[in-house]
């Protein structure tokens, strides 16, 4: 009952922004202009591309005023064209507290005006959450949750939204011990995702479905990486290409297609559907050291 309740109230404040865009005349897809967003001048003292690039993306919106709809900041056109650049420039920052502080700076000022914040958070959702857009970016949309989760200028049902989507997202991130979870190997041997890492000084596990195209292209390019064959003839380091999801038959029919010197394995219980790990898309990699520490995720 309590989760009809959340998903009435979410699916009513989204109809209430859809219908304030309308209201001002600026219902989402309408383009009003097709000028581009003046950028910041960089200071020629700047050394190096990186101190360049990390200081645009600071100030990258300081040419809009968002609190005066007459600048674009309620332009859905002319902010997702701003936005896709801004994206851009998030991968390139040097570091994540770059991206933070940018993030940060962008959706305070935005806040100046609530119709242009819910425009500029819908913009952000449908470029940086959407699996099959080239801006996605879990990273980055989590940056912007945990503003979004705790503002006092979003709508409280969205808030509530935004607050769940951090909540499922915001886990087995890089820095965090690997929440651990049972596996049954394709030779029957059963064991703990730690208990594997911590006989490896680093541990590569390839969550992934047989029918995934992308599955295939990355399984067969680390499976010719000769350097990585030589860390597992080693012992220094494990692949292991992981199933995680229910159809055991699938699974062993396609295990062939697995490098013979990979671990093949399934989860024993459906670690997504159990909120142990977020799984939007396949494939996707987890790197650990021999703590269980993540060290990368390729999303």
């Amino acid at each position: 009952m309590r989760r009809h309740i959340f998903i009435v109230a979410c699916i009513a404040a989204a109809m209430a922004i859809v219908y304030a865009f309308a209201k001002a005349g600026d219902a989402p897809h309408a383009a009003i202009s097709s000028r581009e967003l003046p950028q910041p001048n960089v200071p020629e003292l700047l050394p190096g591309s990186a101190d360049s690039t990390d200081y645009v993306l600071v100030r990258f919106w300081d040419a809009l005023d968002f609190a005066d709809p007459a600048s674009g900041s309620r332009d859905t056109a002319f902010i997702e064209r701003g936005f896709l650049r801004f994206a851009g420039m998030l991968r390139q920052a040097s570091s994540d507290s770059v991206r933070a502080a940018a993030v940060d700076t962008l959706l305070r000022r935005a806040s100046a005006d609530s119709l242009a914040l819910d425009l500029l958070s819908w913009v952000a959702e449908a470029n940086l959450n959407a699996t099959d857009s080239p801006s996605y970016s879990e990273g980055a949309y989590i940056m912007f949750l945990k503003w979004l989760a705790q503002s006092s200028s979003i709508d409280p049902a969205m808030r509530e939204r935004y607050a769940a989507q951090l909540s499922d997202m915001d886990r087995n991130r890089p820095g965090d011990i690997a929440a651990d979870f049972s596996y049954t190997s394709l030779n029957g041997t059963s064991s703990t995702l730690l208990s594997l890492v911590a006989a490896h000084d680093s541990t590569l596990v390839v969550l992934y479905d047989p029918d995934c195209g992308d599955c295939h292209v990355l399984i067969d390019l680390l499976g010719a990486d000769t350097l990585l064959r030589d860390a597992v003839d080693s012992g220094t380091m494990a692949v292991m290409a992981l199933y995680p999801y229910d159809d055991t038959e699938l699974w062993r029919r396609t295990a062939g297609d697995i490098p013979s010197w990979w671990i093949t394995a399934r989860t024993d219980s459906p670690i997504e559907d159990e909120g142990t790990y977020y799984l939007p898309r396949t494939p996707r990699t987890y790197l650990l050291d021999r703590s269980g520490r993540i060290l990368r995720v390729r999303e």
